[in-house]
Parts: structure tokens; C-alpha cells; sequence
């Protein structure tokens, strides 16, 4: 969706005062205020800024602000310029008194006319997968015979990625470019492996200008090898580039993370660094009018940029959309394929999405080596290689033209032509260097029965290739809203241009039409959800020829039904019940606002769900003489839910809007705000006032309940099939009132009486119970049923007399040491498995285990153990055996917990282990020359530890007490 916004839509945050007072009088009156015309104007403009939150604050420590051309570009006062992009009319600016307030500021710099917009400098990130240890093995495919053409690279056979888009055919063609300059802006390149650093020419650092572009994450390498892997020249791997012209452009640090300044200043220098192609392997859901602009500017020099769709189509399912800057329609955007040449699910789909290349790739590693990869940041270099295998054989290309010709050879392997799971198909490079760019791919379309799919945000090239030749598109439209067309004709030197006729019809029917008199027009198309065709063909066919042109189509939401409701003055007024509300975010930094008016008490739940991953929930609710409570939590594309809201009689508003930033763009989606009422208390349990009527208790269930009268009484059962510790637990209870709950046995015993506190709550002791039936009466001295008192019973199985370690990973080796006497709980029939464990309680455990004979040597006395200490002849007993040892400073420290090298070294020394040096890292965060490394080398050996997926042992974390009981296990019990 391209913002290209006027001066009446992007000026915000102004006159900061007429805000507040609007705002503190609509709940002064409780009511919506009435103002006059010109108060209006200007609160129209004030509730931008409004959009400040705090969520956003902490995501930016800066802005962009946007002029609307580089002569405007000057100093503010108190505004510090940190970057400026004269290409842009860009500047990235912060306010010079750190300790201003910000929205005042923002206010400030939205008073000046010449600026455009102002944007916040937002967090981007590389779009990397998780490989998995299987990927390490790869199955063997045939070799072809291709002696001259076959490179001689000894992990060839590795990529097998190369035969699915026609790589070695393409070879045979054209195997190398060095006319173009291929920018990878990402991580940097690693300058020194052995395999890029023939292909690579000078680049730029963004984050530290005067360093050079180095990788130190390995992204920014493993897309280079892609590209561009020095092809046969006898070591590793073969890019799909033997010989090129890379330029490494560090915009991202060593964890992948940089901002939209950082990516936006990269592709700049790309450009000024006479990069011909942009790859971007990285993303972002928000829409952003300072990348859009970048990636106009690029198109516009002549630059073409390729970007990775992303890589989270399986965890968002239906509301999945191919990231930023892949979505803009001068991007080129790329998806997965898999190894059986079909739309790798994983990917992120949607109507954006151009091209789909293997998912899965071997190349080059940060370090000098090579390593399985995958994900889109590894389809779209792909693209990229054969993008200038194509444009160097016609110079003379457009960026629009080499997109065409990639899409139009592309392998279809969905529905046929453009479908929003492979866009138009599977890469295929030997085609792609073969063909020659038709000016109209979609031919034949010169009717409504042979209507080519025109997909939304999307660039497209056609010709009207005589005078009465007509082309036929269809949109799917996904929700009501506008279609936008945008006609430029590709006139040759010296043609003029020949108006056409851009007709939309409905069900064969014309619904609008409309005359391009002059280049570059854009139409705008009312539409309902659902398919619509649309005709092109010359206005005077008897004087026209022929003519290329290039197609932009572009679609934006109709407003809801409820607008406007930007501010809490216009809040949409909702019946009082339980309901759902359908609406959209159609503008930049849309606020929705509704109100309910409750006649009575009762209990109000809410949720907002979306049905796109580009709109990030978030909920704020208000009485009209409250404070305003935000619920936003779960992030990009989740439901967010309120908790149960206990409402009064009165007046409610609630507001909602996309969090994904502050100032998010206008989305196409929806929203679902789900209210759910019960308008008044009434216990669910009832009938329940004896024990024979009694409401059986269920673990993890919150019972509620009320007292309708002073005498009324609630009975609870339960029972317990095995030995086990029980709990209950009551909130909810008013302050003026005492509830009091007794416990009964089977029998009727009174087992247990308790009283509810002042804090409104209710808690019995944790007390061991035999399996059997057990009764809950709960009696109240006065009756409530203005909100509900809120019962949960917990219960703990009891193994070796512990209560937390049923369900445990090391259950088995924490009962054996129990019944062998060698550790103990913590009380409270608890072990604590998961607490860090102390030098004293490692001692403790260690000397039950090997019990050492005491000696009658001098025991050496520490400060901080007294003879009364409980481990104190435990610490002796391991000093003397030379297990453990002091501080310097004459301390034991027996609260200190251990590390988990300082366990295994423990243990090690009870043991009396031989230790073996090691010649490689045991584990990947354990140097050779670490003290502990011959322990945890001879350990790992002998197969009594071992390391996590990514074969780290975090020898400096804290080692817990299961951890430590599970390694004893395996040298005690199991030896």
C-alpha cells in the first residue's frame, strides 16, 4: 500500500493544549462535548498526537522526519540532525535536550509546513531460520555430464538447489557477471573467506563508516555464497555467480538488528556506490513511507532491489503477510521453495509475493567455512544472481523489465498465473537467460473470459500491442474498499502519448470508467469484496498504434461503519450486551473509539483478534471517571484479551489501534473486538448449600461463586487417589466481609478451619492429605453479589515426600538419592529441583554420597561457618579431602550458589576422575584453555553430560539442585 500522503493527511501533533482541555472536559461532563467548526479543524489535527504511546517511545531513540524536497532541509531549533539523505529529503534527527518532553517536541516539529511526515526510526531484523541437525545430511543427486561447463568445486553435489532452478543449464549460457555490482546490504560479507573474496569489490559500513563492512553474525556471508561463491576454482562451493562484482553494505550488527535508518541509509549507499542490484534479507510487518521512499528512489535511479518475503507462514497461518520492504511494488519479493519444487508453507505468502527459490542452500560460513542454510534470506539471493545473469546481456533494460522477464519465465507450479503461495512460479534461471522480455507476458487477455489476474500492490509491464487490441485484468478484492491504477506508457523518443480507456465492470456489467488523458495517471475504483474486471484499450482507436505501458495496482479499505470514532468525544455508542464489532485501520495512526453505558453491575470480558499479522492489538479501556488501562501484550497478529473487568453502573469507552507502531499506515485488515457481558452476578454452582448438593473442585479451574444472603453456605468436594499436598486458595472476597472455609474428612471430621484476611483473600496451609474424599463448606457474615469470590484448589502428588517433582525431568534420579539418604527438601514437603544449589548443599550431598572416612588432620576454619552451622562437619569433611577449598580472604561463602563447571569439577574430584586434556572444544561455548574444559572433556566422554541442541553447556551458569542430583545419579547409582 503506498502512502504518497498530501499535506491535509500527514500533518499531525499540534497545539498540544486544545487536546488536554478537550480531553479533560469530555470527562469532566462525562459526555460527548460539543465544539465549534474551527475547534474542529484544529482537534483534527491534535489527535495525532494522541499516538505517542509509551510502547513506542521504548522501540525509537530517534525519528525521520520527511521534507518535501531536499532544498527545505535545515535546522531546527532543538532538534539535533544525527543523519541526512539529501536523496530523500530524510533527516534523522533526536531532540538536542535529552530530557524534553517528547510529545511537546514531536508537536513542535509537526508546525512546520514544509515537512512531509515524521516517522519513527523503528528496529528491523534479518529474516533467519532455525536449522536443524538433520539438514546436515543431504542425499546424493546424479552428476550431467557438463565438462566444460561443470565447475570443479568439491561440495557441488551439496548444492542441490542449483539443478531445481536450472543452474547448470543456465551455465552453459552465461556463467559469469562482473558489469554489474550486486550490493548485499545485511550483516557485511566476511572480507576474508577464501571462497568471496575474488567476487568482492569495495563497500560501506553504515554502523561504523570508518570500518570496513566485516560480518560478525554470518547472514550477510551465507547470502554472498549464494550469489556469488567463486565458481571453479577447486574449493567448496560454486555461487550462482562464478565471477562477480559484490559490494558488502553493513546495515545490520553482529545479532542481526538494525533500524529503518540503518537499512534505508544502506540501500542509499548501495546506489551511490553503483550498485545495479539490491539484495535485502530482512524485514519488517510495518508499513513504512521512509522505506517506500527509498525504494521509489532506487526504482527511479535505475536500481533493482530484491528483498526475502519471510519466513513465519506456518506459526501465522491465516494471518500471514509477505514483510516490508518485499511488499512495496518496486520490490521484487521471494519466497521458498521445497526440495520437491512447491511452495514451502513456511514461507510468508500473500498477493506481494513475486517468486518462490529453494528454501534450503549450502553456503558459504562466517569463519571460512560452509554450512547448511535456509529460509527466504537464501531464496532471494538466488534471484538476485540470475537477475544479472539476465540484465547483463541487455543492458538497456529497466529494473520493471528484468522483474517481467524473471516472472514471465518463472516455473508456474500452483494455479495457473499468479497465485499468493509462489507468486508466478519457481525461479529458473536457464530460461530467464535464454528468453527476451515480452512486452505483454499476460497475452492472450482481449477478453472478460480471458481475464489476467492483476495482483494487489503489484507492478505490472503490458503492451496494447495494436489500435484495437484491449487488455482484461481481474482484481480479488478481500475487503471493500478502493482499487487505485496507475497507467504510464513506455513511449520510445519522439511518440506521444495516446490516451486510453480504463473501464471497470461488474458481473459483465460497467460499473466506471474513466480516460487517461495524460502519462501516469492514477484511477480510482470503488469495489466490494469479490472479483472485479477491468478493460484497458485505446480512447481513439483510429489514430493509435501501439503502446507499452506499466500498470500499478494498489488497494486501500473502505473506512468501517463506525467512523469516524478517532477520538473519545466521537466514540461509537455499543448496546450494553455481548457482541462483536468488525472494523479496520483505513488511515495512518487510526484510533478507534466506542462507548457502553451499563445500567448494571456485572462482568465484562474483551478481546481484540486480526486477521493480519501487519496489525499488532491493542486494547485501552476507560470509565468515565477512571483512568485509562491498556492491554497490550502479545504482539504482531495475536489476540489480546482484557482480564475479567468487574463493571459499576456508568459509562465505559473503549479504544483500540495498531501497536505496531505509533503512527502505523493504514492495513488492509480487520479487526474483531469481542465483548462478552454477564450483566449480573448470580453463583454457578447453586444449588450448593449442603454436602450432598456439594460442587466438585477441579485443578486449574477457577470456581466462582457469591453469597446471595448472610446465611447462605457453599459446599466443595474433592478428592485425591493418591497421597498428596492440598491448597486452596480464594480472592474476590470484599473487605468488609470475613468468609470462613472448614475442611471435612469422609467422615465428617472438622480437619481444618480458616479465615478469609483484610486483602480480601482466603489461604489454607499446604498440609498432607490421604487419598479419600474431602469437603469445602465456605459460610460468609454477610452476603455480596457485587462481584464474585474467586475459589482454586491446587493439589501435588507426593513422590519421596516431595510435592514438585512429579512431573519432573529428573524425578528418577531425585527419588533414588532420596531413598539412598544422600539429599533431602527444603521443607514444606518441597525439593526445590529447580532452585540453584549452594556450595554448602553440594557439599552436603557430595559427602553422603562417597562418605569420606574424617581425619584427624587440623580442620581449617572459615568466618563464615560456625561449629552450629548445619554443614559445617560436611565442609570439614570435603576441605580435608581436598573436594573444595576457601576464599582467600578466609570465607566459605555456603550460600554461594555453583556453577555448573564448578558441579562437574565437585564431583570430579569426589570421584577421583583421570582427566583427559582436549584437543578440540568439548562444547561450543568451552575453550580448550578454560580450567574446567579437561572436566567437562572427560565427562562428556564417558557420557555423563552433555550439551544443549546447539551443543552449549553454559559452564558459567548457576547449576541447579536437579542438575546437580541427576549428575551425582549417573557416577553414584549408575556406575
Amino acid at each position: 500500500m503506498v502512502m504518497k500522503q498530501n499535506e491535509k493527511q500527514i500533518k499531525f501533533y499540534k497545539i498540544i493544549l486544545l487536546v488536554i482541555v478537550i480531553a479533560v472536559a469530555s470527562l469532566l461532563y462525562d459526555k460527548p462535548m460539543l465544539v465549534s467548526a474551527a475547534d474542529v479543524a484544529e482537534t483534527k489535527r491534535n489527535d495525532k498526537l494522541q499516538s505517542v504511546s509509551e510502547e513506542m517511545l521504548e522501540q525509537t531513540d530517534s525519528w525521520m522526519i520527511k521534507w518535501h524536497s531536499a532544498e527545505d532541509m535545515r535546522e531546527l531549533p532543538g532538534v539535533t540532525i544525527r543523519k541526512e539523505q539529501k536523496e530523500t529529503a530524510v533527516q534523522e534527527v533526536v531532540p538536542s535536550d535529552p530530557g524534553v518532553d517528547i510529545t511537546y517536541w514531536l508537536s513542535q516539529l509537526a508546525e512546520q509546513s514544509d515537512i512531509t511526515y515524521i516517522h519513527p526510526n523503528l528496529p528491523v531484523h534479518v529474516l533467519q531460520q532455525d536449522i536443524e541437525q538433520q539438514l546436515e545430511k543431504q542425499a546424493k543427486v546424479a552428476a550431467v555430464a557438463a565438462p566444460t561447463t561443470r565447475p570443479n568445486d568439491p561440495h557441488l553435489e551439496k548444492q542441490t538447489y542449483l539443478r531445481q532452478i536450472g543452474a547448470f543449464e543456465a551455465w552453459k549460457t552465461v556463467r559469469e557477471q562482473t558489469e554489474l555490482k550486486i550490493a548485499v546490504v545485511d550483516t557485511g560479507i566476511d572480507l576474508n573467506h577464501a571462497d568471496l573474496s575474488a567476487n568482492l569489490i569495495a563497500g560501506y559500513n553504515v554502523l561504523a563508516p570508518n570500518k570496513l563492512p566485516q560480518d560478525d553474525n554470518g547472514h550477510g556471508t551465507g547470502v554472498a555464497g549464494v550469489i556469488a561463491a567463486a565458481g571453479n576454482n577447486g574449493i567448496g562451493i560454486a555461487g550462482i555467480l562464478w565471477n562477480a562484482k559484490l559490494m558488502p553494505v553493513k546495515a545490520l550488527d553482529q545479532n542481526g538488528d538494525g533500524t529503518e535508518r540503518d537499512l534505508g541509509e544502506g540501500i542509499l549507499q548501495a546506489v551511490r556506490g553503483g550498485a545495479d542490484i539490491v539484495v535485502l534479507s530482512v524485514g519488517l510487518y510495518e508499513h513504512s513511507p521512509y522505506m517506500e521512499d527509498i525504494a521509489n528512489y532506487a526504482e527511479g535511479q535505475g536500481v533493482l532491489l530484491i528483498a526475502a518475503a519471510g519466513n513465519d507462514g506456518q506459526q501465522l497461518g491465516g494471518r500471514i503477510a509477505v514483510k516490508y520492504p518485499a511488499a512495496y511494488p518496486t520490490v521484487l519479493a521471494v519466497g521458498g521453495a521445497t526440495t520437491d519444487n512447491k511452495a514451502d508453507l513456511r514461507t510468508n505468502s500473500g498477493p506481494e509475493l513475486d517468486l518462490i527459490a529453494p528454501w534450503k542452500v549450502y553456503t558459504t560460513k562466517l569463519g571460512g567455512g560452509y554450512h547448511y542454510d535456509e529460509g527466504t534470506s537464501l531464496a532471494a539471493p538466488q534471484v538476485a544472481a540470475a537477475a544479472a545473469l539476465v540484465w547483463g546481456q541487455d543492458r538497456q533494460m529497466k529494473p520493471y523489465e528484468v522483474r517481467t522477464l524473471l516472472k514471465q519465465t518463472a516455473r508456474d507450479i500452483g494455479s495457473k498465473g499468479h497465485d499468493n503461495l509462489s507468486g508466478y512460479g519457481l525461479l529458473q534461471v536457464d530460461l530467464a537467460v535464454k528468453a527476451k522480455t515480452k512486452l505483454d507476458h499476460r497475452e492472450p487477455n482481449n477478453s472478460e473470459k480471458s481475464a489476467s489476474k492483476l495482483p494487489l500492490q503489484a507492478k505490472e509491464q503490458a503492451e496494447l500491442s495494436n489500435s484495437v487490441d484491449q487488455d482484461w485484468y481481474y482484481v480479488e478484492a478481500p475487503y471493500s474498499g478502493e482499487v487505485v491504477l496507475k497507467y504510464e506508457a513506455i513511449l520510445p523518443k519522439g511518440k506521444s502519448f495516446d490516451p486510453v480507456v480504463v473501464t471497470q465492470l461488474v458481473n459483465g456489467k460497467v460499473r466506471q470508467s474513466e480516460t487517461v488523458k495524460t502519462n501516469g495517471k492514477s484511477i480510482t475504483f470503488a469495489v466490494n469484496e469479490g472479483k472485479h474486471h477491468f478493460k484497458i484499450a485505446f480512447a481513439n482507436p483510429k489514430s493509435a498504434t501501439k503502446q507499452a505501458y506499466v500498470l500499478t495496482n494498489q488497494f486501500r479499505m473502505k473506512a468501517d461503519r463506525y467512523e469516524p470514532n478517532d477520538k473519545m468525544s466521537q466514540a461509537y455508542v455499543l448496546p450494553p450486551r455481548t457482541q462483536q464489532v468488525v472494523g479496520n485501520f483505513h488511515k495512518q495512526a487510526d484510533r478507534d473509539w466506542y462507548v457502553v453505558e451499563f445500567k448494571h453491575h456485572g462482568e465484562l470480558t474483551i478481546s481484540l483478534s486480526t486477521d493480519t499479522v501487519r496489525i499488532d492489538p491493542s486494547i485501552a479501556v476507560q470509565r468515565s471517571t477512571g483512568k485509562l488501562t491498556v492491554y497490550d501484550k502479545q504482539g504482531d497478529g495475536k489476540t489480546e484479551y482484557t482480564p475479567v473487568i468487574d463493571v459499576a453502573p456508568g459509562r465505559y469507552y473503549i479504544r483500540v489501534y495498531n501497536a505496531v507502531s505509533s503512527e502505523a499506515s493504514a492495513t488492509n485488515g480487520e479487526y474483531k473486538l469481542n465483548m462478552e457481558y454477564n450483566r449480573t452476578y448470580s453463583d454457578p454452582n447453586e444449588p450448593n448449600n449442603r454436602s450432598q448438593d456439594a460442587t466438585t473442585l477441579k485443578r486449574g479451574v477457577e470456581h466462582l461463586g457469591v453469597f446471595a444472603s448472610s446465611g447462605d453456605s457453599d459446599w466443595f468436594t474433592f478428592r485425591l487417589d493418591k497421597d498428596s499436598t492440598s491448597q486452596i486458595n480464594i480472592t474476590g472476597i470484599p473487605e468488609s466481609v470475613s468468609v470462613k472455609l472448614e475442611l471435612f474428612n469422609k467422615k465428617m471430621t472438622k480437619l481444618q478451619t480458616t479465615y478469609s484476611n483484610k486483602q480480601g483473600t482466603l489461604n489454607t496451609e499446604a498440609r498432607v492429605m490421604q487419598s479419600g474424599v474431602y469437603y469445602v463448606k465456605l459460610v460468609s457474615d454477610q452476603s455480596f453479589d457485587h462481584q464474585f469470590y474467586r475459589l482454586n484448589w491446587s493439589y501435588e502428588h507426593l513422590v519421596a515426600g516431595y510435592r514438585d517433582v512429579s512431573n519432573h525431568w529428573a524425578k528418577k534420579e531425585i527419588v533414588a538419592l532420596t531413598n539412598r539418604k544422600i539429599i533431602q527438601g527444603m521443607g514444606n514437603y518441597r525439593f526445590a529441583p529447580d532452585h540453584s544449589i549452594t556450595r554448602a548443599e553440594a557439599v552436603s550431598m557430595i559427602v553422603k554420597a562417597y562418605k569420606p572416612i574424617a581425619t584427624s588432620a587440623a580442620k581449617r576454619k572459615f568466618t563464615d561457618v560456625t561449629q552450629q552451622h548445619w554443614a559445617s562437619q560436611s565442609i570439614a569433611r570435603a576441605v580435608a579431602q581436598e573436594w573444595i577449598d576457601g576464599f582467600p580472604n578466609g570465607t566459605f561463602r555456603p550460600d554461594q550458589p555453583i556453577t555448573r563447571a564448578e558441579m562437574a569439577a565437585l564431583i570430579a574430584r569426589a570421584e577421583k576422575l583421570q582427566l583427559f586434556t582436549p584437543y578440540f572444544k568439548p562444547f561450543s561455548d568451552v575453550a580448550i584453555s578454560d580450567w574446567y574444559a579437561p572436566v567437562l572433556h572427560t565427562m562428556k566422554g564417558a557420557k555423563k553430560i552433555e550439551g544443549d541442541a546447539s551443543n552449549q553447556y553454559r559452564p558459567k551458569g548457576k547449576a541447579s539442585r536437579a542438575d546437580f542430583a541427576v549428575l551425582l545419579y549417573r557416577y553414584v547409582v549408575e556406575k
